[in-house]
């Protein structure tokens, strides 16, 4: 009997030793597991930290460019202001792309016409309603020499227009108030006229 309980306590002592040894095995698995999730979790997160310096990065050009482009597209419209004549360019569909006051208010453009989307088109037709024959100098872009010109007598005021077309498939149009220049030109040659036969 001792002899049998020498047996079962070796084979005791056995499945101890192996079942110790896979607990150990076991415990080291689980632990290489935890290392790499934890490595796993950290790397994740530093790419998403890179990410989102990029991203805010980015954004931060991007904010800088749009604060750049209304800054040029600000000084374009003072600068467009500044000038006496009136000034309009539309790009190669007819929108409207810049402008002045000074070009609706001597063309007699109604001020609704300078919301974003406004068309050449826009003009003619408020033009034409009009009875305003600028209608005639918009209409006729299509077959336009560059640096066309023309002399337009819109009620008491004569206006110099000109045309040209853009390199980019556009027109700009410029016009001049040039009624106390033409009202002089004409008092100079009556003066002329009345010195030539006496008077």
């Amino acid at each position: 009997m001792d002899a049998l309980r020498d047996v079962v306590t070796g084979v005791l002592g056995e499945e101890q030793s192996l079942l110790d040894t896979r607990r150990a095995e076991r415990h080291k698995y689980e632990n290489q597991m935890i290392v790499a999730a934890v490595a796993g979790s950290a790397l994740a997160l530093a790419i998403i930290l890179v990410a989102f310096f990029m991203l805010v990065r980015s954004n931060r050009r991007i904010s800088q460019s749009e604060a750049d482009r209304a800054h040029q597209a600000d000084m374009l419209q003072a600068t467009l202001d500044s000038i006496r004549d009136g000034v309009a360019v539309f790009d190669s569909q007819g929108n409207l792309c810049a402008y002045n006051e000074n070009f609706i208010s001597l063309l007699g453009f109604p001020k609704t016409l300078t919301q974003p989307g406004t068309t050449l088109s826009m003009f003619e037709d408020a033009a034409r309603k009009s009875g305003n024959r600028v209608s005639e100098q918009l209409a006729s872009t299509s077959e336009m020499q560059p640096g066309h010109y023309e002399q337009l007598h819109l009620g008491d005021r004569v206006l110099d227009i000109y045309r040209s077309p853009v390199p980019s498939g556009g027109v700009r149009f410029a016009a001049e108030d040039v009624t106390a220049r033409t009202s002089s030109e004409a008092t100079i040659r009556q003066a002329q006229k009345m010195e030539a036969i006496g008077h």
